[in-house]
């Protein structure tokens, strides 16, 4: 079996609210106050209906000064949600320049079924999104649509919604008298203290007196001068009994450092010294050496050990040609572990020339001992 008539409508509007209260339509948290003396309040509702002369009539009683702009829509039957929707969305992006503080979206009672329109989404879509307050009277008390439960404040009927959005002049006549009478209070009780202060003042030793209290503080300012004087030359002596105990530390300290700077610089240098004659003594050994290997490369008995012989005379003069020697001289032969004594007994001379004959060897050595 599938509802019909108000049953069906019972089974949407609960599907509805069940749905929105998930998307926190119904969230009382986003709900925001109603201004406190709007300039103009755009209403909202059908153009023959009551709820339009409800309205006015209670605004005029209540305070004229709050201005109503009627925007007429149909508020049941195809196509009146949308109609509402956009009634509302418009009023809500000219705010500024209509001079809206709030809006009321209202009308008189019926059926479930006359009602309907103010249970659509897009009626609840519009009031959600809408930066104004809003403030939905749909029907009767016993009449709760969806637009009421989405909307910022619900009233029961046209005349309570203006009630609500409008301020009640008497009652603000009242409100001003209070304030007033609370103004005038504060100003008499700051009268009455400054009275008493002013009278506190010229009885002060001050004003009574000025030349003795000026010469008591004058009093008082040279013995703090004196105090002061002696605190800092106490502080000052004590200071320089510190920075000469500082002072000597430092020397101290300074000294110290410096030996012992002094001492590292000594080693290095007594490293550097040693690494450096160790290197030179190196080096006179190696050279040495060389030294002494050329000494025997040209020593004459190295050269004698190697089977070479030199002749000298009795004058010890060398032998270099058969000319310095004649016949009869005696000469000495050098070899290497002595000498032999030999006496010329001929010399002959090598002649010069290419192609002759090569002269016969001469004999240097006669006899030996």
């Amino acid at each position: 079996l599938r509802p019909v008539g108000a049953g069906a409508l019972q089974r949407r509007y609960e599907a509805m609210c069940t749905e929105l209260r998930g998307l926190g339509y119904f969230d009382p948290a986003r709900k925001r106050p109603l201004p406190l003396l709007p300039r103009r309040i755009a209403v909202i509702t059908s153009e023959d209906g009551a709820a339009i002369h409800d309205v006015v009539s209670t605004a005029r009683q209540r305070l004229p000064a709050v201005g109503l702009l009627h925007v007429p829509v149909r508020v049941q039957g195809s196509g009146a949600a949308a109609e509402v929707a956009r009634a509302i969305r418009w009023v809500d992006r000219a705010r500024t320049r209509l001079g809206v503080d709030a809006i009321l979206v209202t009308r008189g009672g019926g059926s479930m079924e006359d009602l309907w329109t103010f249970n659509e989404r897009v009626v609840a879509d519009a009031t959600f999104a809408c930066v104004l307050p809003v403030v939905a009277a749909i029907g009767h008390e016993s009449d709760t649509t969806v637009i009421e439960l989405v909307a910022d404040r619900r009233s029961a009927t046209p005349t309570q919604a203006t009630m609500d959005l409008v301020p009640d002049r008497a009652a603000l006549v009242r409100q001003v008298d209070h304030l007033a009478d609370r103004v005038t209070a504060r100003v008499h009780r700051r009268l009455d203290t400054a009275r008493a202060l002013t009278r506190r003042l010229a009885e002060h030793p001050v004003l009574r007196d000025p030349a003795a209290v000026i010469g008591l503080a004058r009093e008082r300012i040279t013995r703090l001068a004196r105090e002061v004087e002696q605190l800092v030359r106490a502080r000052v002596g004590r200071g320089r009994t510190r920075v000469e105990t500082l002072a000597g530390r430092v020397a101290v300290s300074s000294t110290v450092r410096r030996l012992d700077a002094a001492r590292v610089r000594i080693n290095a240098i007594d490293q550097r010294l040693a690494a450096s004659t160790a290197s030179r003594m190196r080096l006179a050994q190696a050279r040495r050496d060389a030294l002494e290997g050329r000494l025997r490369a040209v020593d004459p008995r190295s050269i004698l050990r190697r089977g070479f012989s030199y002749t000298t005379t009795q004058a010890g003069a060398i032998v270099r040609s058969v000319a310095a020697v004649r016949s009869g001289d005696v000469l000495r032969t050098h070899v290497a572990d002595g000498a032999i004594e030999s006496v010329v007994g001929a010399a002959a001379r090598r002649r010069r020339g290419t192609g002759g004959e090569k002269p016969d060897q001469m004999d240097l050595f006669g006899s030996g001992e």
